[in-house]
């Protein structure tokens, strides 16, 4: 028994098109507080909790938009740490399974990160895992992969937002890709994953102060600079904070770069 969602699950919201569509810093409040939850379950249970089912249709959504996984009734206790136990049967949903599940048969958490990639790719695209609108029958992880993680990916509802909110999406698309990585050993944990999600919101609102510095403090070009008319010319805060931020446009996180490079750094133990 569930107390009652006002906002039904993320499912709902995503694809039932009643009103507005969500914006960015919802979906994004969505997806860092499951981030959250599913790292506690995998790293502050004890014994620590594999859901197996996670799916946008399991993450109902409260009054205040806050997210809650739900449906635990796949989900394994892990004595002792052993995640390499087998199970008798495929568990999870179509189209968020991770695809070494099929073959393994093993209890992993790397399975929920996996399928909490695929629900982090459904919020950006606002695309179901299995869609009818994607071209050739793709499933939504290799139609990503496809476009190169591009913008053309997004949501379209979600283009008309600012330059800085679009960022954060391509960093977010990034992320979501490590977690869907072939390998599970490659992927990250989902107390990194709620790190690196983290830390998008913390690396915008650091370029917030530097900007606020920039613009309240005249320099003395500021002063000298004029044009014919006696109007200030001064250029753009933009370049400025390249240059105290020199990978803030292509950060490691960028879907494009991710997408081909090594994630072997992205590689931790499970603690």
């Amino acid at each position: 028994m569930y107390d009652y969602m006002p906002n039904g699950s993320l499912g709902s919201l995503l694809h039932e098109r009643n009103g507005r569509p969500l914006e960015w810093e919802l979906r994004y409040q969505i997806l860092l507080g499951a981030a959250q939850g599913l790292a506690y379950l995998h790293h502050d249970c004890v014994p620590p909790i594999v859901h197996r089912d996670i799916k946008a249709n399991n993450i109902l959504i409260g009054l205040e938009f806050e997210p809650y996984i739900a449906d635990f009734g796949l989900a394994k206790l892990v004595e002792d740490g052993d995640f390499t136990r087998s199970s008798n049967t495929i568990a999870g949903s179509y189209g968020y399974i991770a695809p070494e599940y099929g073959y393994m048969m093993k209890i992993t958490e790397k399975t929920d990160v996996y399928s909490y990639g695929v629900v982090v790719m459904e919020v950006l695209t606002g695309k179901q895992p299995i869609d009818p609108t994607i071209p050739d029958g793709l499933h939504v992880v290799d139609w990503v992969r496809q476009k190169r993680g591009g913008l053309e990916v997004l949501d379209p509802s979600l283009l008309f937002q600012p330059e800085s909110e679009i960022e954060e999406m391509m960093q977010a698309l990034g992320i979501a890709l490590l977690c869907v990585n072939s390998s599970p050993d490659e992927r990250p944990t989902m107390k990194d994953v709620a790190a690196m999600l983290k830390e998008i919101k913390h690396e915008r609102e650091e370029f917030a102060k530097v900007d606020v510095l920039l613009k309240g403090s005249p320099t003395p070009e500021n002063h000298e600079n004029k044009n014919s008319t006696g109007v200030r010319a001064t250029s753009s805060s933009k370049p400025v904070m390249q240059s105290f931020y020199p990978g803030s446009v292509n950060t490691s996180f960028s879907a494009s770069s991710l997408l081909y490079s090594s994630s072997s750094n992205a590689k931790m133990g499970f603690k």
